[in-house]
């Protein structure tokens, strides 16, 4: 978990400002009946989602801790989907040192750049989904596009080539010569 350039996130700006992240993986189970609890943020009516393991692993430098990870909730609205898990502990960085035991960093070692953390609590994500007729389409245009910048980079080539044309051996000339390429117009 970290934060990537002109991603939103409702964390503090200066959380994972560094670009470090907090690598953590949690594998869930999503129900179709009822959350536990209704969460104002995810919706009224969200689905119950449940860890398969009640701890995740969180890697630091000094290896990995296990910490308790709760079920949640999750719901599927206007092409986005916003989940919700609670960790009742967390895994947090101090300013006195590594509290949590994730980071281990050796003495007077300073903890600049270590700004991304799990805090203790529900902790929300959302992701924009699409269904198949879109994913196609956007696949469509992503090619389109690619193929575009493709040709474009062939006719950049072809036009630094004429601007710049490279020397060759003439052993007509026995001298080196300089090959005129012509751009064909675009």
């Amino acid at each position: 978990m970290g934060r990537s350039k002109g991603m939103a996130t409702s964390m503090p700006d200066a959380w994972g400002k560094s670009g470090n992240c907090l690598p953590i993986t949690v594998d869930v189970d999503i129900f179709s009946t009822p959350a536990a609890e209704e969460d104002e943020r995810v919706g009224a009516g969200a689905s119950r989602l449940e860890p398969l393991r009640s701890e995740i692993s969180i890697t630091g430098f000094g290896g990995a801790v296990e910490k308790p990870v709760r079920g949640g909730g999750w719901q599927i609205d206007n092409g986005k989907l916003r989940m919700w898990l609670d960790f009742p502990e967390g895994a947090c960085v101090s300013a006195d040192g590594d509290a949590c035991n994730v980071w281990d960093l050796a003495p007077g070692v300073a903890l600049q750049g270590i700004d991304v953390e799990l805090p203790a609590g529900r902790l929300y994500f959302e992701t924009d989904i699409w269904d198949d007729a879109e994913l196609e389409e956007q696949n469509k245009q992503y090619l389109r596009a690619r193929s575009a910048a493709w040709q474009a980079k062939g006719e950049v080539a072809a036009i630094e080539k004429a601007k710049n044309p490279e020397k060759r051996w003439s052993a007509e000339k026995n001298a080196w010569v300089t090959e005129v390429v012509h751009c064909a117009d675009t």
